[in-house]
């Protein structure tokens, strides 16, 4: 059986090395409606392509936590779909895992929002980057 001494010092341990904001989950959506955004949005055209099912969708705006697509068929929300984001400037695409959330209407278009789900670190590091570089266009 561990000690108490030993119990307190794993907890301050843990304390002590926070996660880094591009690690977080989104784990609580909140009430409808809710803004949950806590990390920066950037409204760009890009382009998302399904990789299982070959189609392609109109992106809107993208974040490291997601991203809001129209276009193309439209998957309902719980389904978790492999997607190529093909960012404007960028030689090559980002390979991500999104659970789609949430269906919406954005200009009279049918479109989706889209959580990425186990996306890892190098590729959110990929999206911040992008989104730095854009920012200072």
């Amino acid at each position: 059986m561990a000690s108490t001494a030993q119990l307190l010092e794993d907890r301050v341990e843990n304390l002590a090395t926070p996660t880094p904001v591009l690690e977080l989950l989104l784990t609580n959506p909140g009430p409808p409606g809710a803004n949950r955004r806590f990390v920066p949005r950037m409204n760009v055209k890009f382009i998302v392509r399904d990789a299982e099912n070959c189609c392609s969708y109109e992106g809107i705006d993208i974040s490291f936590g997601g991203l809001m697509c129209t276009g193309g068929p439209i998957t309902w929300p719980g389904n978790v779909m492999e997607l190529d984001l093909i960012l404007p400037g960028e030689h090559s695409s980002v390979r991500v895992l999104g659970k789609v959330v949430d269906m919406v209407t954005f200009k009279n278009r049918l479109g989706m929002r889209v959580q990425f789900e186990g996306t890892q670190s190098e590729q959110r590091r990929h999206i911040a980057a992008w989104m730095a570089r854009k920012a200072c266009l």
